[in-house]
């Protein structure tokens, strides 16, 4: 499931705790109502509002995408001037967390900068 989308990378170097990734997938909820879930390894798409208690653990390597649309484009055509703001990459290891999107002024950076990186900053204060 390896793609590459290009784009800025935005790096949260913490510990990553399953409310962190809770909050993340209720913020990309959020962002984007018709949003879904691709796991790295996973079959199933998984609309980010059916996420309720359906990933037992913190997945190491995800895409969130706009919608259903989004993610059917983005696996048949790969990187497109019209879908390129409709993904966010995610990869998690034991540094932290790295987002990968479009550009460092659009929409997906001002959601990664201003809603989640705050949070993850906060809980991390309060994880100790």
């Amino acid at each position: 499931m390896t793609m590459e989308i290009g784009g800025y990378d935005i790096s949260i170097k913490s510990g990553v705790t399953d409310i962190m990734f809770h909050f993340l997938f209720r913020a990309a909820e959020t962002l984007w109502p018709d949003g879904v879930l691709e796991v790295e390894g996973c079959v199933e798409i998984i609309a980010l509002r059916d996420l309720h208690g359906r990933i037992p653990k913190i997945p190491s390597s995800f895409y969130l995408y706009e919608n259903a649309e989004a993610q059917e484009a983005w696996t048949r055509d790969g990187l497109t001037k019209k879908n390129a703001n409709q993904i966010i990459s995610v990869t998690v290891d034991n540094d932290g967390i790295d987002f990968v999107i479009d550009r460092p002024d659009g929409g997906l950076a001002r959601f990664i900068r201003d809603d989640v990186t705050p949070f993850f900053m906060f809980e991390r204060a309060h994880d100790r």
